[in-house]
């Protein structure tokens, strides 16, 4: 995985050359992090409206853009006029995923001395935790991720979509997340993770590469950087960081979205629908990683986009949700289908 890191740390210099974006502010809602150890806290550095680079670690970073209505009118009329396929760049995708799910922080767990520490505490006062893990469990394996089994690596291996793809679950006591996380901060929690699953798995081989995505979940009242709550717009996103051993480790990052309301879903299928976007968005996440688990610039593309810079999800964000019934009747977004050039819920076959 020396190369991977090597080519991004390229496109790092040529982005940062020829792109006009800027920082996200760190808006007026969260109170400021501890600097880092330069001194200032770095968030992500914008190249496109949905791509980003983590000025620490040159780690390339892609986001689920809030509800806009303009924007998503826009798109659908886009879409329909002139579809345009992804294609692949020769980048890895995810053959047998793998999912694992962290809870970062103490807040996730009951508070009450000798509660059931599945319960929610003061972090999850929505019991977002549950939702998140009975959608994945209805979704691994289903009709509605089906379209990915059509988008291969380089040697013509498709991505997969087991029925076991959901592995674990860690609720990650010994810190507590920044209120305002940067990327480096989520890399780091994704190492951790390894580190943890690692031990508890059987066998010596460490829990990573291009297969595994470690979804890190924040509690309330935290937000990372690029965030709706943070002055950026994006409701969540998916990163990678590499081991000592220069091992890929994706990881994707899900804030606390009834903390933003509709812009990131709340509402969107069901009244009041506190949690609709859990699924929404974290479907969203979870086929991107799937089909581009190493994402890369504009300029040295790796996994499957299509010319306008989106990836599966992007393509079909904010538009056609339903109460799925290909994915236990959560609210999910469509999927893009190359054969059909168009956004689907869940076909019988690829």
């Amino acid at each position: 995985m020396a190369s991977l890191r090597s080519a991004a740390f390229v496109s790092v210099v040529l982005l940062a050359a020829c792109s006009a974006g800027g920082s996200f502010t760190t808006g007026t809602v969260p109170a400021p992090r501890a600097a880092d150890q330069t001194g200032a806290v770095r968030p992500l550095q914008m190249i496109t409206r949905r791509l980003a680079v983590d000025p620490q670690t040159g780690a390339f970073v892609r986001g689920a853009l809030a509800y806009d209505p303009v924007a998503a009118s826009e798109r659908q009329t886009q879409v329909a006029a002139a579809p345009i396929n992804l294609s692949y760049y020769g980048g890895p995708v995810q053959t047998a995923p793998k999912i694992y799910l962290v809870w970062w922080g103490r807040s996730w767990a009951s508070a009450t001395p000798g509660a059931d520490p599945s319960l929610p505490g003061t972090g999850d006062p929505h019991n977002l935790r549950a939702y998140a893990k009975a959608f994945l469990k209805a979704a691994q394996g289903s009709r509605w991720l089906n379209d990915v089994l059509q988008y291969k690596d380089a040697n013509g291996v498709p991505t997969g979509n087991p029925t076991t793809m959901l592995v674990g679950s860690w609720n990650d006591t010994a810190s507590d997340p920044p209120q305002m996380a940067v990327n480096q901060d989520m890399g780091a929690e994704a190492l951790r993770a390894a580190q943890h699953f690692s031990m508890i798995e059987a066998g010596a081989n460490p829990v990573v590469g291009t297969n595994v995505n470690y979804v890190i979940f924040l509690p309330t009242g935290t937000y990372p950087s690029g965030y709706v709550g943070m002055g950026g717009d994006w409701c969540a996103y998916h990163s990678y960081t590499f081991n000592q051993h220069d091992m890929l480790i994706p990881f994707t990052v899900m804030p606390y979205l009834p903390d933003v309301g509709h812009s990131c879903g709340v509402g969107e299928v069901n009244k009041p629908g506190t949690l609709d976007g859990v699924s929404i968005i974290l479907g969203h996440e979870i086929a991107e990683t799937m089909t581009d688990p190493h994402p890369n610039g504009v300029a040295n593309p790796t996994g499957w986009i299509d010319a306008n810079d989106d990836e599966i999800g992007d393509k079909c964000e904010w538009h056609g949700i339903v109460n799925n019934v290909y994915a236990g009747n959560y609210p999910t977004q469509p999927l893009w289908n190359n054969g059909t050039s168009s956004c689907r819920q869940g076909p019988p076959k690829p």
